[in-house]
């Protein structure tokens, strides 16, 4: 095989895809579109746990004047009241509103059950997190009340909890960080894996159906090297695409409000040359499959149709971490994707990477990808491809 010819094939694929604005397009909405929605999941979770002052119809408040100070206290005020919590809620007014009965403070004086009623509507979602903020404050303030009671009467709060269980949380920021960057690892190996499908498509299917296959094939140029130029057109076209979502990744974890979150994370530049250490080889082996597929293939469409199920490849490891999570073992290097998963989710939780669970990533993703090359030299070679038949 000449070096010189398949860098031809190369170069000219290359300078083909970056004509395609389609193609270029199709294949930027993953390394975009991932990063961007992380950054807009974390701002809303941010924004989800941010307490900010609310305000709530409640009917009868000169009935509990102490829980009205509490409540205040706590960051919620009362309302004006124009209308009942029902017709509030109802209208939009309000997300959430309270009824103290007109026997709250006679019943809590003689040390009965006094009657508190929540107004909501289940049926708007927004308001989930207000109701559960106002039930939340009530709970500790009827708790304060039962703890003052027990006092008054002589009697120790704590007999009323026998068993006091603490946690103790060994992991570090990292790690605990890692667990909340799950989606991260999914949209990497996906820009990894399938970064160059539209190339692949393009320049075997596509040019079957254009015609300029056919006389490639008729030339004296190897047949290796029509592959492995096309395969390195398609590495090259992944690695680029895995770059530009790890670039996009590392700007949006700067802009993110991870501080808030309590996730003390950054993708630096030791951390980046780590992923790419292990994404590289991922679009070797990637690359050559699809070219494998794509060359089958008799028509544009039918290569469309096969290669999409490679883009779930990547997400059952991904699914698996999530349903049933594992800790990663040297043998898992050995084994396509989910190997790759495995190290990559080590990287972002900074446990500490083998030099031979690296090697063994490096030596398969090679062996498997020489065994597709092989497989598209031999179809590059039949009449069926090279006609069309």
């Amino acid at each position: 095989m000449k070096l010189s010819s398949a860098l031809v094939i190369l170069r000219k694929e290359l300078i083909g895809h970056l004509r395609d604005i389609r193609s270029m397009a199709a294949a930027l909405v993953l390394p975009v579109s991932g990063p961007l929605f992380f950054a807009v999941l974390m701002f809303v979770m941010a924004s989800w746990i941010q307490e900010k002052p609310l305000k709530i119809p409640v009917q009868g408040a000169q009935n509990a004047p102490s829980l009205m100070t509490y409540l205040a206290g706590e960051g919620i005020t009362v309302m004006p009241v124009t209308e009942s919590p029902e017709a509030a809620v109802k209208s939009g007014k309000a997300k959430v509103g309270l009824i103290v009965d007109d026997s709250f403070g006679e019943k809590l004086r003689q040390g009965r059950p006094a009657d508190l009623t929540v107004v909501m509507d289940r049926s708007v979602n927004s308001a989930a997190k207000d109701v559960q903020r106002v039930q939340r404050t009530l709970a500790a303030w009827s708790g304060r009340i039962g703890t003052l009671r027990l006092l008054a009467r002589g009697v120790d709060p704590s007999l009323a909890q026998p068993v006091r269980m603490d946690v103790l949380d060994v992991a570090t920021p990292a790690q605990r960080a890692a667990q909340m960057l799950t989606m991260i690892p999914l949209f990497l190996m996906m820009a990894a894996f399938i970064g160059g499908m539209n190339l692949v498509i393009d320049m075997t299917a596509g040019e079957r159906e254009r015609g300029s296959l056919e006389p490639l094939l008729l030339t004296s140029v190897p047949r290796a090297a029509i592959t492995f130029g096309k395969w390195g057109a398609a590495v090259i076209a992944s690695l680029a695409v895995t770059v530009l979502c790890l670039a996009l990744f590392a700007v949006a974890l700067r802009v993110s409000p991870l501080e808030e979150l309590g996730i003390p994370f950054t993708l630096n530049v030791p951390r980046t040359l780590q992923l790419l250490a292990v994404l590289t080889p991922l679009t070797f082996v990637g690359a050559a499959l699809e070219l494998v597929v794509a060359t089958f293939a008799r028509s544009f469409k039918e290569a469309q149709t096969w290669l999409s199920f490679f883009s779930l490849i990547p997400t059952v490891p991904a699914m698996i971490v999530v349903f049933s999570p594992f800790d990663s073992a040297v043998w898992m290097s050995a084994v396509p994707v989910l190997g790759h998963q495995s190290l990559v989710l080590d990287v972002l939780k900074l446990n500490p990477v083998s030099g031979a669970s690296i090697a063994i990533l490096w030596a398969t993703s090679i062996a498997y990808t020489a065994l597709a090359l092989a497989k598209s030299v031999s179809l590059f070679r039949q009449e069926s491809v090279i006609y069309g038949r």
